[in-house]
């Protein structure tokens, strides 16, 4: 919407063309659940945990109109949809709804249909991991990947560890 100044509607029918927004019913795409699914997995990987069941602050983008992309723009920031998942005192805290960001930022530079996840502890401080998240190519290929590793027995644990090592949650 912000390079082509185009409606919501028009833009998601581009993306499903394209295949990067489900073609018949792109709700989950859409509500955020897609993405809060991908932090759910990322935060049992990240912090050990098993996968969380909690409830938590979910917002998609199907609420974003360009009169919101014109006022961010004037202000030098983007709308992002991001996943945010965090340990504070112990206690695991997953959202994901559309943030402003600064256009100067590294996640304000991730356009496309490119993904990216930063990461921030101690001792190491921040990294980063960003590639293609959306579309035929890099879907297939990640599935296809991930199930002849699971065929030839290379992962055995996908978590690393067995579910029963794992702790739960606060």
């Amino acid at each position: 919407m912000e390079n082509t100044n185009e409606s919501f509607q028009k833009v998601l029918k581009k993306a499903q063309a394209l295949g990067y927004a489900e073609p018949i019913n792109p709700k989950l795409d859409l509500n955020g659940f897609d993405a809060f699914a991908k932090v759910r997995i990322l935060s049992a990987l990240s912090f050990n945990n098993k996968i969380s069941k909690h409830k938590c602050i979910m917002e998609g983008i199907e609420n974003i109109n360009l009169k919101d992309i014109k006022i961010a723009n004037q202000l030098n920031l983007r709308i992002k949809l991001l996943g945010i998942s965090e340990m504070i005192n112990n206690k695991l805290f997953e959202t994901v709804h559309p943030c402003l960001v600064n256009k100067n930022s590294y996640i304000g530079n991730v356009n496309g249909v490119m993904n990216a996840v930063i990461m921030e502890g101690k001792p190491i401080g921040q990294s980063v991991m960003q590639g293609e998240g959306a579309g035929p190519g890099p879907t297939s290929s990640s599935l296809l990947s991930d199930l002849l590793s699971i065929l030839r027995g290379n992962i055995k644990r996908p978590f690393g560890i067995s579910s029963i090592n794992r702790k739960k949650n606060n």
